[in-house]
């Protein structure tokens, strides 16, 4: 079951999947809008409320349900619970902090059930937690572990996100960044935590920002101090380091969030076919122990969106085809080179 079909990500999933042969039931709130949409590809479809999900999981009887339907802080506690209820696998897209901390706590709870709990199936979070991986692995008595991240799209106008990617970035901005430090996750405010990283394309700036893998790589391997970076153009780095104290007090009101939500349904769905086809994503990762041996290594991958929608199909292969159970990053389940399934990925150890 794939829940949240009709957003723009999970139209980018459905072609995937058709693509590579499978027939979702495409599933949402929202019936007029799921109909068309299945009758477009010829797949079945059910329309039903988070509140009706076990409901609806027990009558269609799915083993494994891809959830899309962000902002998942407010989405995802009721389909997991759904999903344990029944021994239904659950994987989903998010990339929210609050959410990995739910869904990874729940390990033993999957376990018993004998499925998968797996978050961000994604840009977020694959390429960083198989990049983390492939470093820790060469270290792997680590302290500490840097990552950035750099999103590339042709400049032509358009956004290079979705309209639910920016509702999901608000919600994350009004609670400012997060690192991890001596095990314990600190909060700060976003702009803080600046440095520099070399790209196969250059040296850019970039500051700490509110990621996933503050959760998962702790998770995953215990390193007790995460910092994950974003990096800019200065002009943008500026702009960014100026309106971001402004920004978060104004969007942590949520009677602004709702309004700004409305705006953002009227003027934005996501990224034309041509900037899928010819974005292009890079990560970095470091991790270093206490006696100063450390590893490095840079990805290169696809357009975010586009990626996504190659990983989350893929992962849902993985799953399906295998005998995992527990709550699983992808890293942890698959592997550092499951990344390198998507296409035109490619990973190197220095430039």
């Amino acid at each position: 079951m794939l829940y949240g079909a009709y957003g723009y990500t999970g139209q980018l999933i459905i072609e995937e999947a058709v693509a590579r042969g499978h027939t979702p039931l495409l599933a949402g709130r929202s019936a007029d809008k799921i109909k068309p949409l299945a009758e477009r590809y010829g797949l079945p479809y059910v329309a039903f409320d988070l509140s009706n999900a076990e409901a609806m999981l027990k009558a269609h009887g799915v083993p494994l349900v891809l959830h899309t339907a962000g902002p998942f802080v407010r989405t995802s506690a009721p389909m997991v619970d759904a999903c344990l209820r029944t021994k239904t696998h659950y994987l989903d897209i998010t990339g929210e902090i609050p959410v990995y901390e739910s869904v990874l706590g729940r390990n033993a709870d999957a376990s018993a059930a004998g499925i998968v709990l797996m978050p961000g199936v994604g840009l977020d979070i694959v390429p960083t937690d198989c990049l983390a991986r492939y470093v820790i692995d060469k270290v792997p008595d680590a302290v500490t572990l840097d990552i950035a991240m750099q999103v590339l799209n042709p400049s032509n106008g358009e956004p290079g996100f979705s309209r639910g990617t920016l509702k999901t970035a608000l919600d994350m901005f009004a609670e400012g960044g997060c690192v991890r430090r001596g095990g314990k996750l600190v909060r700060h405010e976003i702009g803080l935590f600046e440095r520099k990283f070399r790209f196969p394309h250059g040296v850019y700036a970039a500051v700490a920002v509110p990621v996933g893998d503050v959760i998962t790589a702790w998770y995953s391997h215990h390193i007790p101090n995460i910092t994950v970076y974003a990096a800019f153009p200065p002009s943008m780095l500026n702009l960014a380091r100026t309106l971001s104290y402004v920004i978060r007090e104004v969007v942590r009101r949520p009677a602004v969030r709702q309004w700004v939500s409305v705006q953002v349904d009227r003027v934005l769905f996501g990224p034309s076919e041509a900037v899928r086809q010819t974005g292009r994503t890079y990560q970095y990762a470091r991790a270093e122990a206490a006696d100063g041996r450390s590893a490095e290594a840079w990805l290169e991958t696809t357009e975010g969106y586009r990626f996504t929608a190659l990983a989350a199909v893929r992962a849902v292969e993985r799953v399906l085809d295998g005998s995992y159970q527990g709550a699983l990053t992808p890293a942890q389940a698959f592997g550092a080179d499951f990344v390198l399934d998507i296409p035109t990925t490619k990973r190197v150890d220095r430039i």
